[in-house]
């Protein structure tokens, strides 16, 4: 498993940005539908991150796909797994407390774990209990679906409320494939 150059940026963005102290971050294959002031200005002091649980990875643990997902992170629990196509990031605490450096050296260990979401799984595993989760109308992805099978992985994400949100007036369009 080799990270692309490109996917170390996300990981280096503290020190690529020293000027500021939070930042939003968007993949290339979103679609911003609302303004984002409000989710700027979420409080994050206490975090490192914060994101959308990650609907697809949650599930694929729950449903038994990769039961031992967690285990190979390094982490209590998946529960709290976010995407990392929209971010709202830290710059100053993570600057603060060398993050930059954990994320490499986290990095280094992504093929001996047997992981394949490169930074995403670097993201997790080194903010872990430090990820603030959000709405998921901040990244909707295109496998939000209701049915009998995934609505118990959903119901175990959010409040169907919060579901049916960001399903029909999202605020973020992601068209991940994760």
């Amino acid at each position: 498993l080799v990270i692309s150059l490109p996917t170390y940026y996300r990981l280096c963005i503290p020190s690529l940005l020293k000027n500021h102290k939070k930042v939003i971050y968007l993949d290339g294959d979103i679609i911003v539908r609302k303004d984002l002031w409000k989710m700027y200005n979420t409080d994050i002091s206490k975090y490192y991150l914060a994101g959308v649980k990650d609907f697809g990875q949650i599930a694929y643990q729950k449903l038994g796909v990769f039961p031992d997902y967690s285990k190979r992170l390094g982490v209590d629990s998946i529960d709290t797994y976010i995407n990392a196509g929209v971010l709202l990031m830290n710059l100053d605490k993570m600057r603060k407390d060398n993050m930059e450096q954990k994320f490499m050296a986290y990095a280094k260990t992504l093929k001996k774990r047997g992981l394949g979401l490169n930074d995403q799984d670097v993201l997790n595993a080194t903010c872990y209990k430090k990820i603030k989760i959000l709405s998921p109308e901040y990244n909707a992805m295109q496998h939000f679906t209701f049915n009998e099978a995934t609505k118990p992985v959903l119901d175990k994400c959010y409040d169907h409320n919060d579901w049916e949100k960001a399903c029909n007036d999202p605020t973020i369009i992601h068209y991940s494939s994760s």
